[in-house]
């Protein structure tokens, strides 16, 4: 995300693309619908920068294909058993 520095429009758009794709899966069903759009969207961004700031300054950055993988993992299956 180290890119996005500088570029605001950019950067301000990000939620409201988000929010757009989170609204679009709820209506195709492939995601279910949730209350705050905006909030859904941001907590993703959240996670996907925080993972992947995390993973560029960790001792050993794991590939992006796995990295991915994990997030998609947890963020689409939840940490319950």
């Amino acid at each position: 995300m180290f890119w996005l520095v500088g570029r605001r429009s950019i950067v301000k758009r990000l939620p409201d693309t988000m929010r757009e794709k989170v609204l679009a899966g709820a209506k195709a069903g492939s995601l279910r619908p949730v209350t705050h759009r905006r909030t859904a969207a941001t907590a993703i961004l959240g996670a996907v920068s925080t993972v992947g700031v995390n993973n560029l300054t960790a001792g050993r950055p794991r590939l992006g294909d796995r990295l991915v993988e994990d997030l998609v993992d947890v963020s689409m299956g939840g940490l319950e058993s």
